[in-house]
């Protein structure tokens, strides 16, 4: 199957210079096999995002423009073309959340990862989080985001879009996360790039 798979990125690449993944592709394979395939790619091949991604994108361009012109606009690529070595970060069934929102240039990221994180301020905020969910609970916005973070990074676009909310509304509760000093809010992209690691 992963063959198949490589047959096909191999052959895009002839066709197009880029990979146009199956929806399947995104669909089937696990983690272990999106890195395998990546290995047998060449790292500076680009690939189309997977149509879930473009969905969300098409959405932020409606949503807040200026933050998908930071992304998008700059009249070299084509819209949604991301390295191959991005992967294993929009299979389906992985915890990822989707294609990272991490290096703004014209605006402020809004990436967060668990080590951005007050060890002894989030540890409250996710301890009531955990105990509102067990008790079967609401929980408020900024816990679920505490939680989102907590167990895998996320930006706040991917956020909103991924609950049904506005922007407006994950930013308020991101927020309340900073002024309970739970999380540090990082906007420039060099320090946001020394928390992550893909």
């Amino acid at each position: 199957m992963i063959k198949k798979y490589i047959e096909i990125a191999n052959n895009s690449i002839n066709e197009k210079n880029y990979v146009v993944f199956p929806e399947e592709v995104f669909e089937k394979i696990s983690l272990q096999d999106a890195n395998e395939i990546v290995r047998s790619i060449d790292i500076n091949t680009l690939m189309l995002l997977p149509q879930k991604e473009i969905d969300f994108f098409e959405w932020l361009k409606r949503e807040d423009k200026a933050i998908w012109d930071d992304l998008w606009n700059d009249g070299e690529n084509q819209a949604y073309l991301v390295s191959i070595s991005f992967l294993p970060l929009l299979i389906y069934s992985s915890n990822f959340n989707g294609f990272p929102i991490c290096d703004l240039m014209d605006n402020d990221n809004y990436y967060f990862t668990i080590s951005m994180m007050n060890a002894d301020h989030s540890q409250t905020v996710l301890e009531a989080a955990k105990g509102r969910f067990s008790n079967q609970q609401k929980l408020d916005l900024h816990h679920i985001l505490a939680l989102e973070i907590a167990f895998n990074s996320i930006d706040i676009w991917h956020f909103a879009y991924k609950y049904g909310i506005s922007i407006d509304n994950a930013k308020m509760a991101l927020d309340i996360l900073v002024q309970d000093k739970a999380i540090y809010h990082y906007k420039k992209t060099e320090d946001v790039a020394r928390f992550i690691n893909f």
